[in-house]
């Protein structure tokens, strides 16, 4: 590590946390500051990630009930007296090899 110059007033509470620390790491005072630096640092680093995820999820979550409603709505406009055998659905079976191939166009 390289020594700098420079000063950095901390409260007695904040010198406590440090020094407690640092016995719980087995470092110095100089090297739980630094170490406390890295992991906030990190921890930055990982709450945009985590907030970058909660808002993909939120979006997913929103095109969900679209397709949802969708089916929804679907289903209601079904004529159910003629419902056909699904094993035999031409269309479904389709439907079923794009949706496995991953093809389906949104």
């Amino acid at each position: 590590m390289k020594r700098i110059d420079k000063h950095v007033y901390l409260t007695s509470d904040q010198i406590k946390r440090v020094e407690d620390y640092g016995l719980s790491k087995g470092m110095g005072f100089s090297t739980s500051i630094a170490d406390i630096i890295d992991r906030v640092y990190q921890y930055d680093i990982l709450n945009e990630k985590l907030i970058k995820m909660q808002n993909d999820l939120s979006f997913l979550t929103r095109k969900v009930i679209i397709g949802y409603k969708l089916l929804e709505q679907l289903y209601s406009d079904l004529d159910f007296d003629a419902i056909s055998d699904i094993n035999k659905s031409d269309a479904l079976k389709q439907f079923n090899r794009l949706m496995r191939r991953g093809r389906l166009i949104d």
